[in-house]
């Protein structure tokens, strides 16, 4: 899509927030500021937009806070805008917080009642609230944010949300000087909002913080860090794969499926090229998204190439692998730290040498994992499929190379209790504008549609008609699919 085109529909929104706030309909206000977000989340040309910062204070500033506070020094007050449950950071932070006997206030979505399972499991007889939030969008969303801040009064809270919560935004900003504010930097990659939102942000690898101190404008005194460590049972059992094996290597890839694009579809030539020298060689990709790229791949090699749904038994599928495939030009943090665990080795091809596994995996660098172009992570490929004794000998450096839950749990009360952690990151000029360029070609009217036309901006709809009726028909074609399907 034309970049005129999108940096035009940015600047509407822009200018729609700021007038929705000059004649006081916030909610109209949030709806433009999301859209805005969104957008430029999908587009991710930039980090941060000062004018919506901006408009999200002027909101803020409209907002009477009168309750008398005391923070509860033992409360811990975790703000999900996900609501997810094993996908995601929300389920380790909350397991540790609950083990260092704090008190937890969990703040998630209604959606999320009865979708996660994992986090009841693990908190199970622990000091923790779960408090849903019964509004969708907009002004009463924030006040029902507040009220849970109000009515337990904690020390500190932690803000886990995705880039375009307006609502979430403006209620960890009004609760600026009464609270001790953690932001989970979890799209340390994209655009975001809710840069006065925290006092803290909490990076997990060093390129983030490079990212958030050059493009977002953070003071390096407000970023600290702390590696995550991946949760998963590995006493789930193997339920099989729905395709004859027959002792053959298997390359497994994973995650969200928008990792694997750019414009010169790299990822999937160099899928086909290591197939087309293993012709015993199986690939499996576990995830959901745009599948077009492996339908082509299972056209090419039609008994070779194999689909899987989001799988529980994750560790178990690693562990009947041969070697994991690093999606590119994005890397997945948690599907790295997966493979290491279940001991196959993650290669990965770098987009910028700053994108790398540093902070995902521990002391990697004497390992042959990160490789600089294609040919040279293809010719690796080569040399561990042939040569068996190579192959476990570098998987067995990979022991240890992830962060173990204990010291996680003990470096995120000393965040607590001290502000700081003891890892350490090294602030230097960083250039991601190769790595944007994958979403300028990911970027369609889809996409722009899906922002603008959804079930929390109906306030904006009116407007957009052309849009409404492109979404209509998305669905009923989409619809049309499933049917076909079945």
């Amino acid at each position: 899509m034309e970049e005129i085109i999108v940096e035009r529909y940015i600047r509407d929104f822009n200018t729609k927030a700021q007038k929705a706030i000059k004649k006081n309909d916030v909610d109209k206000a949030y709806d433009a500021i999301r859209v805005s977000a969104d957008i430029q989340y999908k587009w991710n040309q930039s980090y941060t937009d000062d004018l919506l910062e901006k408009c999200i204070q002027e909101i803020v500033n409209k907002k009477t806070f009168t309750t008398n506070y005391e923070p509860q020094n033992n409360v811990i007050l975790f703000y999900d805008g996900f609501g997810l449950d094993t996908r995601g950071l929300a389920l380790i932070y909350i397991k540790a917080l609950c083990e260092l006997r704090y008190s937890v206030i969990y703040v998630v979505p209604e959606i999320a009642r009865y979708q996660q399972e994992e986090i009841h499991k693990v908190t199970a007889g622990k000091n923790i609230v779960f408090c849903y939030l019964k509004n969708k969008c907009g002004n009463k969303l924030t006040s029902e944010i507040l009220h849970f801040f109000k009515k337990y009064q904690p020390h500190t809270a932690f803000f886990y949300t995705y880039p375009a919560d307006v609502e979430g935004c403006v209620s960890f900003a009004v609760m600026a000087g009464k609270v001790k504010r953690y932001q989970i930097n979890l799209t340390d990659h994209a655009f975001w909002l809710g840069r006065n939102a925290f006092d803290y942000c909490v990076e997990f690898r060093n390129y983030g913080a490079c990212v958030s101190h050059k493009y977002r404008h953070i003071a390096a005194e407000k970023i600290r860090l702390l590696h995550y460590y991946p949760y998963f049972d590995k006493d789930v059992p193997f339920e099989g794969f729905p395709f004859d094996v027959d002792d053959r290597p298997i390359l497994f890839s994973g995650g969200a499926l928008y990792k694997t694009f750019n414009d010169k579809e790299t990822y999937y030539q160099m899928v086909n090229e290591i197939l087309q020298r293993h012709e015993e060689l199986l690939f499996v990709y576990a995830g959901a998204g745009d599948k077009s790229g492996l339908k082509k791949l299972q056209t090419r090699y039609p008994s070779r190439v194999f689909v899987l749904d989001e799988r529980k038994d994750l560790y178990a599928v690693m562990k009947h692998s041969t070697i994991y495939l690093n999606t590119y030009p994005m890397i997945g943090g948690l599907m790295t730290q997966y493979a290491a665990v279940a001991g196959k080795l993650p290669l990965t091809l770098l987009n910028c040498p700053d994108n790398s596994l540093d902070g995902l995996l521990l002391n990697h660098k004497d390992i042959r994992l990160e490789f600089k172009n294609k040919d040279e992570l293809v010719s690796e490929v080569d040399k561990l499929l042939s040569d068996k004794q190579y192959r476990q000998l570098a998987e067995r450096k990979l022991i240890s190379r992830v962060m173990d839950e204990d010291t996680f749990r003990c470096e995120l009360n000393n965040l607590v209790v001290t502000g700081k952690t003891k890892f350490e990151f090294c602030l230097h000029d960083i250039d991601t504008s190769e790595f944007r360029k994958s979403y300028k070609h990911r970027f369609t009217m889809k996409s722009l549609a899906r922002s603008i036309i959804s079930k929390k901006t109906v306030s904006i709809w009116k407007y957009y008609p052309k849009l409404i009726i492109y979404r209509v028909i998305e669905k009923l074609l989409s619809q049309l699919t499933v049917q076909d399907k079945n």
